[in-house]
């Protein structure tokens, strides 16, 4: 976690999509649809609760007891503009963000969600990584030049 922040930090700049530029793309190109992710987007899968062990070492939080035998965590580290932000994400937001940073489709990526965590939300996912700065474009085929 503390080299995927450092990775965010040191990243390239780029401007987040307006969420109001997706409203341009034909229903008929859905299928097709792949975004580009913001540079500084890194995701971190562990079996541990790695961002409450990386939040109380940055006095973020109440130091206290932290129960390893408890499920893992994944965190997402994203620098959309001057500060780097580190959250926790469910196993289907992990793997639907890592398949759309990998360039698979958003149809490919709703699969691979689904598979890590059967009660994926796509509308909230979605509403989440636009809110979030963690998209910078998108292109409606593998070879195109991505939109912003």
């Amino acid at each position: 976690l503390e080299r995927a922040w450092s990775e965010a930090y040191h990243a390239a700049e780029a401007i987040p999509l307006e969420p109001a530029r997706l409203a341009a793309i034909a229903p008929a190109c859905l299928p097709a649809l792949r975004f580009v992710m913001h540079p500084s987007l890194r995701v971190v899968r562990s079996i541990w609760p790695i961002v409450q062990i990386w939040a109380m070492n940055i006095d973020r939080s109440v130091p206290g007891a932290v129960d390893i035998e408890r499920s893992g965590e994944n965190a997402v580290v994203l620098r959309p503009s001057t500060d780097v932000e580190v959250r926790t994400v469910s196993a289907g937001v992990a793997a639907f963000m890592l398949s759309l940073e990998s360039g698979a489709p958003v149809v490919g990526a709703i699969a691979r969600a689904i598979e890590a965590d059967p009660a994926f939300d796509l509308t909230r996912a979605l509403g989440d990584l636009l809110a979030i700065g963690a998209v910078v474009a998108w292109s409606t085929r593998e070879d195109a030049t991505p939109m912003p």
